[in-house]
């Protein structure tokens, strides 16, 4: 399967380095807003062909197109390919808002092309394990489910720049960076909550620093915290009436462990695997050869569902992009 890159960042190379442990992938395109950028990943990876005009890949013989660029952009870079009828698998958070995401599941209902969104916990063997075990701990009355990580970036905004991880005009921010990892954990669990409460520290350029949410369910309440200017180092938990589920990194849960309410720490699932954008990248692409629009893992309703909680929950903590206006 043929693949276009639209975007050289960092996860551009996770993807590859995931694509290592796939039958039957191919880089066959690099698109960088800089054509030196794309040059050296090419170059880099081993592909002829490279641009700085993503709508080149028109003349290109490809299957597919992964999209990892500014959040801000995911929108109209998708529906063009997808009218295309060149199918997507888009970086989370798959656009700016929930009108966008709506817009993006039009055009692949429209023109019967796939279109996923690429957030790694949902696809993962841990996150199967867990889904399969909540049976074991009870009625769940409660989870608790965190991911803080300092970003590499907040040290220059400390010292009075703004790097692109923290401007609003990208339409980025903890919620969107880090907050959207548990938060898609979450409702792949318990699906969506009946309503949101949302809390957030604001930095001075308008985008949250770090946030919580709390989703009210009928029977439970599920709490979400995200940060990218501290470090959370914090286990998540599910909590059940006979029992709790906790696990580790909720973007790419490694270990989880069942203690039931009356008995030992069981050990359900530990995997040292750091390629775990194999999953999601398996799941595109049986996706893709099976002829269907949608990822049956990650369902466009799903999607959907995450972005209407995320997008209510910038409105509650006042964060707004431009892409909102």
């Amino acid at each position: 399967m043929k693949f276009g890159f639209v975007g050289t960042n960092f996860v551009s190379e996770f993807m590859l380095e995931a694509s290592n442990l796939v039958d039957g992938f191919e880089l066959a395109a690099v698109c960088s807003r800089s054509l030196e950028n794309a040059k050296a990943f090419a170059k880099k990876h081993n592909v002829e062909y490279y641009t700085d005009d993503y709508k080149d890949f028109l003349n290109q013989d490809i299957d597919a197109v992964y999209l990892a660029v500014p959040n801000v952009l995911h929108k109209d870079i998708a529906i063009f390919f997808l009218e295309n009828k060149i199918p997507v698998f888009c970086e989370k958070p798959m656009a700016s808002n929930v009108d966008e995401v709506k817009a993006m599941i039009a055009a692949s209902r429209a023109n019967d092309t796939l279109l996923a969104e690429a957030i790694v916990p949902v696809y993962t063997q841990a996150f199967k394990v867990i889904k399969d075990n909540l049976e074991r701990i009870g009625n769940v009355r409660r989870a608790v489910i965190s991911m803080g990580q300092y970003s590499s970036r907040y040290d220059a905004y400390r010292k009075g720049t703004i790097l692109n991880a923290f401007k609003p005009e990208l339409s980025n921010g903890s919620i969107m960076d880090i907050g959207i990892y548990p938060l898609s954990l979450a409702m792949g669990l318990f699906g969506k909550p009946k309503s949101v409460f949302a809390n957030a520290y604001l930095l001075s350029s308008k985008v949250d620093g770090l946030g919580t949410m709390i989703l009210n369910y009928s029977d439970k309440e599920v709490i979400i915290m995200h940060s990218k200017i501290v470090d959370q180092l914090l286990l998540s938990e599910i909590q059940g009436e006979d029992g709790t589920i906790q696990f580790d990194h909720a973007s790419i849960p490694k270990k989880v462990v069942l203690i039931p309410r009356n008995g030992e720490p069981e050990v359900l699932f530990e995997d040292d695997q750091n390629s775990l954008m194999y999953y999601e990248l398996t799941a595109f692409m049986d996706a893709f050869k099976k002829g269907l629009v949608e990822v049956p893992e990650v369902t466009h309703q799903m999607i959907l569902d995450v972005h209407t909680v995320l997008t209510e929950a910038r409105r509650q903590t006042g964060v707004i992009f431009p892409a909102d206006l």
